[in-house]
């Protein structure tokens, strides 16, 4: 539990530092110049921490031993200690959801938009992508993993395919869309299935806490 929590506030702090530096970037400057900007600043710090791990001395401790799990987090499943892995997953991953944020500030900031979303709106839309984004990365992550080994089942791509192709109709009614019906059905496409998903396990782990305590297993 410990773990999580420092997880979930070492990484809300990297996405409110990416906040900061594009959001206000993507509204004076535009959504392309924006990425471009942001993605080679992602990139040369992905790098620069790729390059310091990689000259560490072996069983010695130092402040690069810290900061590479907070700024290269991913990769490690796939890499099987290859840093390189490391730095190309965790840039794209940085900057998918750095897209993500501009996405949103260059609707919102659209100056021949006839409807402008909320914040509790873009904050709803950013975090589906995100745990949508994240379902199909990690089904990625286990079909390169087994392929190494294994032949691929049939049908296992088809549910990643499905995960990407509702975060692209949701970002795109998103930049696109001109009504707030339209910027509903996007929140609809990512929002709701998470919302499904949570809450059939929340009905799950209910049900089986009552079964539980009614046949005295705990």
């Amino acid at each position: 539990m410990r773990r999580w929590r420092y997880t979930l506030f070492v990484r809300s702090f990297m996405l409110l530092l990416i906040a900061r530096f594009c959001i206000p970037l993507a509204v004076d400057y535009g959504p392309v110049v924006t990425l471009a900007v942001t993605a080679a600043l992602l990139a040369a710090m992905c790098v620069e921490m790729g390059l310091a791990m990689s000259s560490q001395l072996g069983g010695k401790i130092t402040f690069y031993n810290y900061l590479a799990p907070i700024i290269l987090p991913w990769g490690y499943r796939i890499g099987r200690g290859k840093i390189a892995f490391y730095v190309g997953e965790s840039w794209l991953r940085w900057t998918l959801m750095a897209t993500a944020m501009i996405v949103l500030a260059a609707r919102n900031s659209a100056p021949n938009a006839t409807y402008h979303p909320g914040l509790v709106a873009c904050l709803i839309l950013f975090l589906s992508w995100v745990a949508v984004g994240e379902a199909a990365m990690r089904l990625i992550t286990n079909l390169v993993t087994r392929a190494n080994s294994n032949p691929l089942p049939p049908g296992s791509v088809w549910p990643i395919a499905a995960m990407i192709a509702l975060i692209l109709a949701s970002v795109g009614l998103t930049l696109w869309g001109r009504t707030p019906g339209q910027l509903h059905l996007a929140m609809l496409l990512t929002a709701g299935p998470v919302a499904l998903f949570c809450g059939g396990f929340g009905l799950m782990l209910l049900v089986f806490a009552t079964c539980s305590r009614n046949m005295r297993w705990i």
